[in-house]
């Protein structure tokens, strides 16, 4: 997955979501894979908001948050609770994350992440998710990993200790 060179903003992804009914949610929670939402008006809401961005991933994005239940919103891309830091919450097995970042496609991701969001629904910070979609690098795989990887070690040593 390559990144995308166009401005992010945050606003974007707020509004669509806050606009989604029932019937749209439903319809990109049908969606197997990518390709599946262009079918689906409610990508096409998002999409027509993000010109030059890549639809591949705006629609594993949409389809992923199609999954969440309750979730905020930061301001900016750089704020707000992680995924990788929900996911270590809910103690997702350590080869599953390894395997979740070595993604290299929207396609990939979305069935390797999809199964886990209904374990970290709530509070998911769809900002911040849409950003790590849609910029999906070797960079935000490293941020990934060092806030899945945070403050493991600190657990082990309580629980062992």
């Amino acid at each position: 997955m390559m990144p995308t060179n166009t401005p992010f903003n945050p606003k974007v992804f707020q509004l669509w979501w806050k606009k989604l009914s029932a019937g749209d949610i439903s319809g990109l929670k049908h969606c197997q894979t990518p390709d599946a939402a262009y079918w689906v008006p409610a990508y096409h809401a998002l999409f027509n908001r993000c010109p030059g961005m890549d639809k591949e991933r705006l629609a594993a994005f949409a389809i992923l948050a199609a999954h969440t239940c309750s979730p905020t919103f930061s301001e900016a891309q750089d704020t707000g609770t992680t995924l990788p830091v929900n996911l270590r919450a809910l103690q997702l097995n350590e080869d599953q994350f390894k395997l979740l970042l070595g993604c290299e496609t929207p396609t990939d991701f979305l069935l390797r992440l999809r199964p886990q969001i209904p374990r970290v629904s709530r509070g998911i910070d769809l900002t911040r998710l849409a950003h790590d979609i849609v910029f999906w690098s070797i960079h935000v795989k490293r941020r990934w990993a060092f806030d899945f990887y945070a403050n493991s070690k600190e657990e082990e040593i309580e629980n062992n200790g």
